[in-house]
């Protein structure tokens, strides 16, 4: 990836192009123009990067008791809410996170919307259209963390900008004219810190001098190729690659949702043919008549059969002679044994005539599961359950089950 840092300071423009393949980042350009030429700016595959004015961005701090990434989010514009000067409906903000064991620091940088149309309208004038708009102190840190990477604690002054940096994270942030604030704020702070020297190492063959001197479009363009870079074109001032790549990501998931779609459809179809198949299979027994012919499709056996229920149906039992499970339930609720509490029912129709068959009576099969508090109230359920008049069949088996509180029964149920 190659990232365009650039630079408007005073009358010209600084230019910094730098490449990174793998971890390994290459300083390929830097140029300071009057105006700059066309032809670079229509490079493709480059990253362009920008800063709004150090006096257009504020740097706050916040420190939230959660870990949980969900939860930062959900409670960070209440917190910063009442950080900014001016109201969140204007405001647009790039926060960075420092996540801990028990808490998580955020280092939030903002603008108002009006800066960053300024800052539009300026880069526009010039024929500019940036993929990325950060920020001076953001660019500083960048450069100043692969200038000097031995030192932990790094501060300043750069121009009219005064940073601060421990590791990654911004500590301070401010537009100063000298470096004694500063000086105050790191060795109150720190004690022991590391300032931006005068005279430094070179790289890649460029000096140091060179490096100080564009260290904000460097710092733009490593910006660029940061895992979390800072990011204003937020919301409706996304930029037109920006959008286009979005419109192209959602054509694609339309595409991926349609190619998808035919592939569940295609699946579905199939499954519901092996479903077909082991419904016929199951049901082929009922279908055994001499006069209903096996070869035709599913639907029209049905049909078949239907016509044959309606002609053969006189002497067919079409309504049990067994209560229904309605009549158990209101049967159940009738018994007075408010100790117990009935957690499980199953009615279950173990027996029934079946059309072209032997024709079988009805017999339904009931299972209990409840809970008394003891053996007495479980006995004295027993007791309602079996007396007259009851809808149990008592020429059958009753089976009974205890374990701890818990009991279990199963009856047949009686003709009605």
């Amino acid at each position: 990836m190659r990232c365009l840092g650039i630079s408007l300071e005073g009358k010209s423009i600084k230019i910094a192009i730098v490449s990174k393949v793998k971890n390994n980042l290459t300083l390929e350009k830097l140029e300071e123009y009057a105006e700059l030429p066309p032809a670079l700016l229509q490079e493709k595959n480059l990253h362009i990067v920008t800063a709004l004015d150090p006096e257009d961005v504020i740097r706050r701090e916040a420190t939230l008791k959660l870990t949980k990434q969900k939860a930062v989010l959900k409670a960070l514009p209440f917190q910063l809410e009442s950080l900014f000067p001016f109201s969140m409906e204007e405001t647009l903000v790039h926060p960075f996170f420092y996540p801990s064991k028990e808490k998580t620091d955020v280092i939030a940088f903002a603008t108002t919307r009006l800066a960053l149309k300024k800052h539009l309208t300026i880069l526009q004038e010039k024929g500019i259209e940036p993929h990325q708009i950060s920020c001076v102190p953001i660019a500083l840190a960048r450069w100043a963390r692969v200038m000097f990477p031995a030192h932990l604690l790094i501060g300043g002054i750069h121009q009219n900008t005064a940073v601060a940096l421990e590791g990654e994270k911004i500590v301070f942030s401010q537009v100063l004219e000298d470096t004694s604030r500063l000086d105050a704020f790191l060795k109150n702070k720190f004690g022991h810190y590391f300032m931006f020297p005068s005279e430094g190492p070179s790289l890649q063959d460029f000096p140091y001098e060179k490096l100080r001197a564009f260290a904000i479009p460097i710092g733009l363009a490593l910006d660029g190729l940061h895992p979390t870079p800072c990011q204003f074109r937020q919301k409706d001032f996304k930029s037109p690659q920006a959008i286009k790549k979005n419109r192209l990501v959602m054509r694609g998931s339309a595409a991926v949702a349609l190619s998808l779609t035919l592939l569940v459809a295609a699946a579905g179809s199939w499954v519901l043919h092996r479903k077909e198949q082991a419904l016929q299979s199951r049901i082929a027994a009922h279908f055994s008549a001499p006069d209903l012919p096996m070869d035709l499709p599913i639907d029209q056996r049905l049909d078949a059969w239907q016509k044959k229920l309606t002609q053969d149906g006189q002497g067919f039992p079409l309504l049990a002679d067994v209560p229904s499970v309605r009549d158990v339930l209101a049967w159940l609720g009738n018994l007075q044994e408010p100790s117990v509490e009935i957690v499980q029912f199953h009615y279950s129709l173990v027996q029934y005539p079946k059309a072209g068959g032997k024709l079988e009576p009805y017999g339904v099969k009931i299972e209990l599961e409840f809970k008394a508090p003891h053996p007495a109230a479980a006995h004295r359920f027993q007791e309602m359950l079996e007396k007259v008049p009851t809808l149990i069949d008592k020429k059958q088996k009753i089976a009974w089950t205890a374990q701890q509180e818990s009991y279990k029964i199963s009856f047949a149920l009686r003709k009605v």
